[in-house]
């Protein structure tokens, strides 16, 4: 998320000014989840890495991804257009 954060702020300027681009440590994360049950219901993911691959959808289908960068940025032009941030 925290380089989602980044590239949100380049990509955007000023209109991502909101963004949180801080981390705070999982102690606190979990914390704040004894107050707030949208946080305690997250908590399984933290320590994940999760990886995954477009291998099977490039080879099967032919099928090719977008650049990271050009997707988000993209994403969020459109969540701005629609009024939904």
């Amino acid at each position: 998320m925290k380089d989602v954060a980044r590239i949100l702020k380049q990509g955007l300027g000023d209109k991502a000014r909101k963004v949180p681009s801080i981390s705070i440590p999982d102690f606190l994360v979990r914390l704040f989840a004894i107050f707030d049950p949208i946080v305690r219901g997250r908590l399984f993911e933290l320590g994940k890495r999760r990886l995954v691959s477009s291998d099977k959808a490039r080879r099967m289908l032919g099928w090719t991804t977008r650049p990271t960068r050009e997707t988000i940025l993209d994403t969020a032009r459109s969540l701005q257009t629609q009024g939904l941030v």
